[in-house]
Parts: structure tokens; C-alpha cells; sequence
């Protein structure tokens, strides 16, 4: 068996080694990494060096046999020109298909794929000589395409205490405490995900509780280098130390922490202990520290900020954010644990610590349930322009087609979806996990709300 190389966009595949095509040369080239440099994502500004690849051009030789006419030449190369103009408009207006370069080496069994994303065709030196005599004309095929090929399209199971390699969809609770089944994560076990680099997959996440209150933002974090298989992401607030425990069965673990201050100036409210165990699994990672409150704030006026503390001493502050009364999920900024000796192992334990500061007299109180350590290894915030999700609808992040929309799995798709942040890559050969929360409509969160969640993906490689 040949080689197989195929130009294909929508129902149109061309051929370049069938019929009166024969390859008559084609080596894949491996691209060269380029390193540049962006600004921090995370709370310093400052700019890091980030290695990426670069896009590669390439180049076929492919002889056109004789029992065509002049004409199939000239055929030919149009037809492959078109392609190319096609992959051009993709590029400068997102509209059309994709055009991809589909190989099969000699003896392999499956499919990868490349996209195009413009290039020529054209008569090779020599052509209009004895090769158009002899109507055996050979012609070059160039073409820039993407760094990366892709596989065929896979399901990649899921496990949680609600089930092992699942594949028809794993639920997740909307929090994760000792609650028989209350995981509000999906692992993936390091096989897989095969392949060399990390790949956007399709998450499809499914509304699956039956309440009139539709689910509405959501957030994804993604957990890989900080030991996801025993990571400990909640912290509730029940097992901090200040403010006064209530019994709440709205509230993960059965508790909440009522916080109460009655200074105008900043004021500690609660601290957790962060032993050796968790610093050494933390490695390093930057984490987004999504706080769930078991009510909603009354004040538009009060202020909180994270603290990370070893003995009395401060060794790292977090800005102050503004308490939103809605909704009861909110974002209290981004912090590295541990912040210091990345690497190191074996720290001594450290504190974060939770203040709060409202410039009003009297007494203030917050009621808050727990804070989740979202790692950072990817991060992803779908938020619909109003509706949201009712019982039984879906949001499909697709990485692989680059789509984002809300549907009911069986008629048409709404693009009323915005998505932040990065698509989530999952990472080849690691084991990885994907934590989910969310908000329903009207601003609530309640613990038993549940999703069903999916994951496809194509895995990529620099070299076949």
C-alpha cells in the first residue's frame, strides 16, 4: 500500500495519489519551536516566555499520468487552487469550511489530519518539455499548514464516585464534600489521552437538574501538575478557624461559617491552615479561589481579600475585591501555592487567611460555605447573553470544530454562549482532573444541582 495524501474541505476530497495522481514525493516536516513572550495571566504582570510552534510550509511532487488530456492538467490544478483560495477565506473570515491535508503513511491504519491554511499549485521546472510531450507531467503542491497533526475523533471516559471510564455521561454535583456520589470533578486517566501535545476537547455538559431555575455561568478549572488524583480542592469554612459554625443543610458538609466584624478598619474573619501535604502538592500552581456564600451578601460596600501568612507574618496579599450581592459563586482573585521555594518540598505550614473591611459603623456579618482551590493548569468560564441552560439542555464547548453553543441534543444549536479564558487542553499521558461549578439564573448555587459532562477529543502530535 502507497502513501495516501488527501486535500479535503466539506464533501470535496482530492486525491493526490489515486487515479491519474501519483506522489511522487512528500516528507512531512517537524516544526521548529519559537519561543515568545506574554504577559502574565496572573496577578504580577509580569511577561513570561511561552514556547509555541511555528506554522509550516511544505511540499509535494505529484505527476499527472498520461491518459489524461491537457485538460486534466489544467483541471487539476485548479481544482487544488480553489482548495487553497478556500483555506485563504477560512483564515481572514472564519466562514466556509475548514481545508485539511488528510495522510495515511504506508502501513498505518488510521487518518491524520492538518489544516491547511493556504498555498499553490503549479507546474514543476521542466513541465511544458518532454513531460508535456509525453502528457507525464509533474506539478508541486505547496501549502502552509498548522504545526500539529490530528487523529481520528475519540471519547475520553471519566471517572468520579459516580462512575469508572464512563462514557454516556458522568454526573457532577455542584460541590464536593463526603455526600455519597458529591464529586464536582471528571478524572482522566494518563492513558486516555494519547498523542504529544495537549488538544482542545469537546465538552458536552448537560443541565440535569429538574428545577425551574436554569443553570447559567459556569466555570471549569483544570488540575494536572498539582497531584489531582489526591488533591484536596475544597476548603470549607467550617474548618477554619474564627467566626461561628451553623448547622446548613443547603451548605456542602452541613455547615457554614457566619462571619461578623463590627471595625471599620480591615478585620481577619477566618484562616485555614495549609499543611506540608497540600503546600507539596500544590507545586507551585496558581490557583483561583472560588468562594461559594450560603446567602447572598446584603452590603454593596464591603471589601474581601486573601492573605497568606507564615506565623503572624505576611509573606503575600491579594487585592481587595468588592462583595457582589448576587450571585452566591464569586471570584476572589488568583494566588500561587506556595508562593515561595517552588520546588523545594517539605515547607513549613502556612496560613490563608480571609479579611474583610466595610467603612460603615455596626455590625457585619457574611455566611460562607466553602472556597474551591481551582487550579490553573487551564481555566474556562461559559456565560450565557441571558437564558442559560433549562432542565435537559446542553452547552457544547467544542475544541475541535472551535464552536460554542446551547442545544437539546436532537434539534438546532444557539450560539448564545460566551466563553472566557482558554479552551481546556487536556494534556497527553498525565492524569488530569476538571472541576466544575455554576450558577443558576437568578444568582443561587445550590449544592444538589447536578450536570452530566462528556468529553471528546482528537489527539495531536508534532510527528506522525
Amino acid at each position: 500500500m502507497a502513501h495516501v495524501l488527501n486535500i479535503v474541505y466539506g464533501s470535496t476530497t482530492i486525491a493526490l495519489n489515486t487515479g491519474s495522481f501519483r506522489l511522487l514525493e512528500y516528507d512531512p516536516r517537524t516544526p521548529d519551536e519559537n519561543e515568545i513572550r506574554i504577559e502574565s495571566p496572573f496577578m504580577d504582570g509580569a511577561e513570561r516566555p511561552i514556547a509555541s510552534y511555528r506554522n509550516l510550509g511544505e511540499v509535494a511532487r505529484v505527476a499527472i499520468l498520461g491518459e489524461g488530456t491537457i485538460a486534466t492538467v489544467q483541471n487539476a490544478i485548479r481544482d487544488i487552487n480553489r482548495a487553497f483560495a478556500q483555506a485563504r477565506r477560512r483564515q481572514r473570515t472564519h466562514l466556509g469550511d475548514k481545508v485539511f491535508l488528510n495522510y495515511i503513511p504506508d502501513g498505518y491504519s488510521s487518518t491524520f489530519r492538518s489544516e491547511i491554511i493556504g498555498g499553490r499549485a503549479e507546474l514543476s521546472e521542466g513541465a511544458m518539455g518532454w513531460q508535456w510531450l509525453d502528457r507525464n507531467i509533474e506539478i508541486r503542491v505547496a501549502w502552509e499548514r498548522r504545526f500539529f497533526w490530528e487523529g481520528l475523533e475519540a471519547q475520553i471516559p471519566l471517572t468520579n464516585a459516580n462512575g469508572t471510564g464512563n462514557t454516556t455521561g458522568l454526573a457532577v454535583w455542584n460541590h464536593d464534600d463526603a455526600g455519597a456520589g458529591h464529586d464536582n470533578y471528571v478524572e482522566i486517566a494518563a492513558a486516555d489521552v494519547s498523542g504529544d501535545l495537549a488538544a482542545a476537547p469537546r465538552l458536552e455538559i448537560t443541565n440535569t437538574f429538574n428545577s425551574s431555575s436554569r443553570a447559567y455561568e459556569l466555570s471549569i478549572a483544570q488540575n494536572v501538575q498539582s497531584s489531582p488524583a489526591t488533591f484536596v480542592h475544597i476548603l470549607e469554612a467550617e474548618a477554619g478557624t474564627g467566626g461561628t459554625t451553623s448547622a446548613d443543610a443547603s451548605c456542602s458538609g452541613g455547615s457554614r461559617k457566619d462571619l461578623a466584624w463590627s471595625v471599620t478598619t480591615e478585620a481577619q474573619l477566618l484562616s485555614w491552615t495549609l499543611d506540608t501535604t497540600l503546600l507539596n502538592a500544590c507545586a507551585g500552581n496558581y490557583f483561583r479561589m472560588l468562594t461559594r456564600f450560603a446567602s447572598s451578601p446584603t452590603y454593596s460596600d464591603a471589601w474581601l481579600r486573601f492573605r497568606i501568612k507564615y506565623g503572624v507574618s505576611t509573606i503575600w496579599e491579594g487585592p481587595q475585591v468588592l462583595l457582589a450581592s448576587l450571585p452566591l459563586l464569586q471570584d476572589l482573585g488568583v494566588l500561587q501555592l506556595p508562593p515561595y521555594l517552588v520546588g523545594a518540598g517539605d515547607l513549613s505550614p502556612l496560613s490563608l487567611v480571609l479579611y474583610g473591611q466595610r467603612n460603615q459603623s455596626g455590625t457585619h456579618t457574611v455566611y460562607l460555605d466553602f472556597v474551591q482551590l481551582s487550579a490553573l493548569d487551564g481555566w474556562r468560564k461559559l456565560t450565557p447573553r441571558g437564558y442559560g441552560l433549562a432542565y435537559g439542555m446542553r452547552v457544547i464547548d467544542d475544541g475541535i470544530d472551535d464552536f460554542l453553543y446551547a442545544d437539546d441534543g436532537a434539534t438546532y444549536k444557539a450560539g448564545y454562549y460566551v466563553g472566557s479564558g482558554e479552551r481546556i487542553q487536556v494534556w497527553p499521558n498525565a492524569k488530569q482532573r476538571l472541576y466544575f461549578l455554576h450558577n443558576n439564573d437568578t444568582g443561587g448555587s445550590q449544592i444538589d444541582r447536578t450536570l452530566s459532562v462528556k468529553a471528546f477529543y482528537r489527539p495531536r502530535r508534532l510527528v506522525i
